[in-house]
C-alpha cells in the first residue's frame, strides 16, 4: 500500500502483498492475494524430470509464449470459447505447489518467479521469454490499471507507476534484477532456453523452430511435415489479431476487465515513445547499463534493433 512519504507526495501506488524468501533482503512484493503460505507452497514445489517451466517477467509476452507452446504440444488445436489458458498451464505462485502436483504429466508450468525462487530439476525444461524494458512498464501499467480488483489502481497515473516499476516495487519484483540472472543462468545451462519478444515479433516462424527442437526434437519435425502445415496453424493461431479476439472470449484471461483495456491489448514493439519522457527513458538507459555491468552482454540483447531503446 501507499506509504505516508508517498501520500504526502501524492504519489498514488498499486495495492501489492509483500512475502518473504531467504535469497532477498526484506519482502518481496506479489498480487495482493498470495500469502506466505501460499508462496511457500509455490517455491517449495518439487518439479517432475517431464516439467516444462514458461518463465518471463510479467508483460514480457507470457501468453503468447503459452499460446505457441500449447499449440505445438496439442498439433494445433487451439483452446475454444469458455475454455482458458490458465487451466491448461497452471500458474505456480497463483495457484500452489499442491495444485500443480495435481496436473496430469507432463506439466506445463507458468511462473514469474526471480530464478533463486523457482524450483529446480536438472532434467526439467525451462523456457525464458523477455522484452525491452521500456515496453514493458508501458504494458504493465495498462495491465495493474485493468485489473483494479487487485491493484486498487483504476486512477493511477502512469508517471505514479513508472517510479514503482523503476525501483523494483511492483509485484514480481525488481526487472533490472530479474531478467538478467535468468539470461546469465541460460548461458550457463544447457534445460534454459532464453527468448527475446523482439525477436519473436521479427521472425515468429525462426523462433518456434528453435523453440520446439529445445522441447524436443519430434515437436519440430513435425512442425515442418506435410508443407509445415501445423507450423502455419501454430503461427495462425497464435497471431495477435487471434489472441485478441480470443481473449474477449475469456480464452487468455477469465476475469473481466473494460473494453478499453483489453488483456491482449497492442503486442507492437516501441510503444514506449508515445509514454515515456526522455528523462525517463535515460533512467531506464542507466538501470540496463548497470545490469549489463552486472551481467555482461545483457544491456546488449536489443542493440541490433535500431531505434528501439531511443526517440
Amino acid at each position: 500500500m501507499a506509504s505516508k512519504r508517498d501520500e504526502k507526495a501524492g504519489v498514488k501506488r498499486p495495492f501489492y502483498a509483500y512475502v518473504k524468501h531467504p535469497s532477498i533482503d526484506g519482502e518481496y512484493p506479489v498480487i495482493g492475494h498470495i500469502t506466505q503460505e501460499l508462496f511457500n507452497s509455490a517455491v517449495n514445489y518439487k518439479p517432475d524430470p517431464s516439467d516444462l517451466f514458461i518463465a518471463s517477467y510479467p508483460k514480457n509476452g507470457t501468453t503468447w509464449l503459452m499460446n505457441i507452446i500449447h499449440l505445438i504440444k496439442t498439433n494445433g488445436v487451439p483452446l475454444g470459447k469458455g475454455q482458458c489458458l490458465d487451466d491448461v498451464i497452471p500458474f505456480l505462485e497463483f495457484e500452489g505447489g499442491e495444485v500443480i502436483k495435481r496436473a496430469q504429466k507432463p506439466r506445463t508450468i507458468k511462473t514469474h518467479l526471480f530464478y533463486d525462487m523457482t524450483p529446480h530439476n536438472p532434467d526439467a525444461k525451462y523456457v525464458f521469454v523477455a522484452r525491452n524494458p521500456k515496453d514493458v512498464v508501458v504494458s504493465f501499467y495498462y495491465h495493474t490499471v485493468g485489473f483494479d480488483e487487485h491493484y486498487k489502481f483504476k486512477n493511477g497515473t502512469f508517471d505514479d507507476y513508472f517510479g514503482v516499476f523503476l525501483s523494483g516495487g511492483c509485484d514480481s519484483g525488481d526487472y533490472f534484477k530479474m531478467v538478467p540472472e535468468w539470461f546469465k543462468k541460460s548461458q550457463e545451462r544447457k534445460n534454459i532456453h532464453f527468448m527475446l519478444y523482439e525477436d519473436m515479433k521479427k521472425d515468429v516462424r525462426s523462433e518456434i523452430l528453435k523453440l520446439a527442437e529445445f522441447l524436443d526434437d519430434s515437436y519440430q519435425q513435425s512442425l515442418l511435415e506435410n508443407d509445415e502445415e501445423l507450423l502455419n496453424k501454430v503461427i495462425e493461431f497464435s497471431s495477435f489479431k487471434k489472441m485478441q479476439k480470443d481473449s474477449k472470449d475469456g480464452v487468455f484471461c477469465p476475469e473481466i476487465r473494460p473494453a478499453d483495456l483489453p488483456f491482449v491489448r497492442k503486442g507492437i514493439t516501441g510503444d514506449w515513445k508515445t509514454h515515456l519522457s526522455r528523462d525517463q527513458s535515460e533512467r531506464i538507459d542507466q538501470r540496463l547499463a548497470e545490469a549489463g555491468r552486472l551481467y555482461p552482454g545483457f544491456d546488449q540483447l536489443w542493440s541490433e534493433y535500431d531505434g528501439l531503446l531511443s526517440f
